[in-house]
């Protein structure tokens, strides 16, 4: 009788351990899953991160040209301004004689 009592002392045992195996696994199960959605969540933010960085670069580089336009405008503005005043000086002061 001993060796019955021993064997299902075991199998017992055995239960006991399997139970809390599945306890184990099915609380891993829960956890995995969880993440899993916050990798899923962290995706979807990337992409969209991407996709405004990507707008912003458009529009900086929108902004640059026009910057560059603005400069070369002003310089053409700067030229005409210092022709005419040149020619200006030469019929006032040049012209009278």
């Amino acid at each position: 009788m001993g060796s019955l009592n021993d064997t299902t002392s075991l199998l017992h045992s055995t239960q006991l351990l399997c139970s809390e195996t599945e306890a184990v696994g099915s609380s891993v199960l829960t956890t995995m899953g969880a993440q899993r959605e916050q990798l899923e969540n962290a995706n979807a933010n990337v992409q969209e991160t991407r996709g405004v960085t990507n707008q912003a670069r458009v529009l900086l580089r929108r902004m640059g040209r026009r910057a560059v336009m603005n400069k070369l405008c002003l310089y053409f503005v700067i030229v005409v301004l210092i022709v005419a005043n040149c020619l200006v000086i030469y019929y006032q002061y040049l012209k009278r004689d």
